[in-house]
């Protein structure tokens, strides 16, 4: 029940934040938010849902391969990882490998997809109405995302900071040059 009530709560979060942002989206990015509406129509079998979610695949395995890359570069520089990997080794490992947290695992992880991209896209609406340019509106999202993610986990080395740049800058281009449907994907 407890799964049930946060699920059901975030779809209400994410359901809400979706309308209140899709006008605007529509106005600016009308692209960007095609493949959801069409999702949510019921329309799974179109080629442009399926191409998005081919997308969101291929830039999230590529960012995630950016993560290593960077967790590699702070090793050989003698940085303690901050923040990279969340896995607590001192937990009980029997519970990680079960069906149940398997799917905790999956949903979770599609709820904060969801919830993420629909804050950035957000993000990028509120500062788009004052920046009236793409570019600028951009980079002002990751500098603003960049630091708080810099600050939330207390992260001291420089090749974190460029990682979460990198990466944060990679889900903003995709958001406003593909959509909303891979983004949610590649988060």
């Amino acid at each position: 029940f407890e799964w049930l009530q946060a699920i059901v709560f975030c779809g209400a979060i994410a359901g809400v934040g979706y309308l209140a942002v899709e006008p605007a989206a529509r106005r600016w990015w009308p692209w960007s938010i095609i493949t959801v509406r069409r999702l949510l129509d019921g329309r799974v079998l179109e080629q442009g849902i399926w191409a998005d979610v081919l997308l969101g695949v291929v830039v999230g395995l590529s960012c995630l391969l950016l993560r290593q890359l960077g967790t590699l570069l702070n090793q050989l520089l003698g940085v303690s990882v901050s923040g990279l990997n969340e896995f607590d080794p001192s937990q009980n490992l029997p519970d990680h490998f079960g069906l149940r947290y398997k799917v905790a695992v999956f949903i979770t992880a599609m709820l904060g997809a969801v919830l993420e991209s629909l804050l950035m896209l957000t993000l990028v609406v509120a500062v788009k109405r004052l920046a009236k340019s793409t570019l600028p509106t951009i980079l002002t999202v990751v500098v603003v995302l960049t630091v708080l993610g810099i600050l939330e986990r207390g992260m001291v080395s420089p090749v974190d900071w460029l990682m979460r740049a990198v990466l944060i800058g990679i889900e903003a281009w995709i958001l406003v040059r593909f959509g909303l449907l891979p983004t949610m994907v590649a988060m």
